[in-house]
């Protein structure tokens, strides 16, 4: 197992030895086979052994869904929140399991996930728990200002997980009217994609076990099962 963080195109995914790590590169399988890109597991620990011991549980449950996909592996030492920070800025996407081992159960998401999200330069994936039917992707808007880049990386996940796209607002003082232009536009450009114009993103938590995704630039203002923030400049 490699040691040497070489910068390349990929989809990082951080292991700690967690379930919800493993989740979260089940989880990025499809991101990585569709751009036929590898998928990376990196494990940052103080011993060797035990990044060794930890990718290699990672790998055997990648490698048993016999999906068609690259797995590279790295084994660094240091702060994860600071080497998946530099990491991502030549990752297509960083994954991260919700929270990490010793971290209370719930959707609250773990530090080390809060810390690259919040200063990571490439979108940020948090996956927790599958969510339940009727599933969907959720765009969250905040401001016309991202809400291109947003949306785009909003519509590639739908389209790639086959679920319908519910945009919402996250401000409530957002008017309606210049929602449905902005999902008017998209509609017109994916006509084989549902994607439907929802109430205020402050009722999302009662539909939060339906959400198989939520997209955002916002800094987890609520809990939800899995998250992708997006950097206002970077699209899928």
């Amino acid at each position: 197992m490699g040691s040497a963080l070489e910068p390349s195109r990929a989809i990082v995914v951080g292991i700690d030895g967690s379930r919800v790590a493993v989740n979260a590169a089940l989880w990025a399988i499809d991101e990585a086979v569709t751009r036929d890109i590898p998928l990376r597991l990196v494990a940052v620990f103080q011993s060797h052994y035990s990044a060794e011991r930890v990718l290699r549980t990672a790998v055997a449950a990648v490698e048993a869904t016999d999906r068609p996909v690259k797995i590279d592996v790295e084994v660094a030492h240091g702060r994860p929140a600071t080497v998946l920070r530099e990491l991502s800025c030549s990752a297509e996407m960083v994954v991260l399991g919700i929270r990490g081992i010793g971290q209370s159960c719930g959707l609250h998401v773990g530090s080390t996930a809060a810390a690259v999200a919040g200063s990571a330069h490439c979108p940020v994936a948090i996956i927790g728990e599958p969510a339940v039917d009727p599933r969907f992707i959720v765009a969250e808007i905040d401001e016309l200002v991202g809400a291109t880049v947003l949306l785009t990386n909003a519509v590639a996940e739908a389209q790639l997980r086959g679920l319908p796209l519910l945009v919402v607002a996250a401000n409530p003082d957002f008017r309606q009217a210049r929602l449905d232009r902005i999902v008017a536009q998209y509609r017109n450009m994916h006509p084989d994609l549902d994607i439907q114009v929802g109430i205020s993103s402050e009722h999302l938590e009662g539909h939060a076990r339906s959400v198989e995704l939520l997209v955002t630039n916002r800094r987890f203002t609520r809990d939800m099962r899995s998250v992708l923030v997006c950097p206002s400049s970077r699209a899928l």
